[in-house]
């Protein structure tokens, strides 16, 4: 990351919560968020909390120099889309990345 203030954003979803934190050059973590997934109410409730969980630990931040994301099943490296992931109702092919 270029510039003392910048910071990235990671994210872990999972079946039942999605946890999220700020990580600033130096490599800690900070303005941590643990928010239920909502994984049996489909994709698009699932893309809200994600984007709800990087919304909030970016709060007061200075600068976003980029967001990972980690979510279960497969992601095609072809056309960034996953792909039926385990205990996630109603997903096929989902463009996480285009959505968010």
């Amino acid at each position: 990351m270029k510039g003392a203030a910048a910071y990235a954003i990671g994210i872990d979803v999972g079946g039942t919560t999605i946890k999220a934190g700020r990580v600033g050059p130096d490599g800690g973590v900070s303005g941590q968020v643990v928010v239920p997934s909502h994984a049996e109410k489909g994709p698009e409730s699932v893309l809200a909390q994600i984007a709800a969980a990087a919304a909030s630990v970016a709060a007061g931040g200075d600068r976003c120099a980029g967001i990972g994301v980690g979510i279960p099943g497969i992601v095609s490296a072809k056309d960034g889309l996953v792909r039926h992931p385990p205990n996630f109702t109603g997903w096929g092919d989902v463009d996480v990345t285009g959505i968010l």
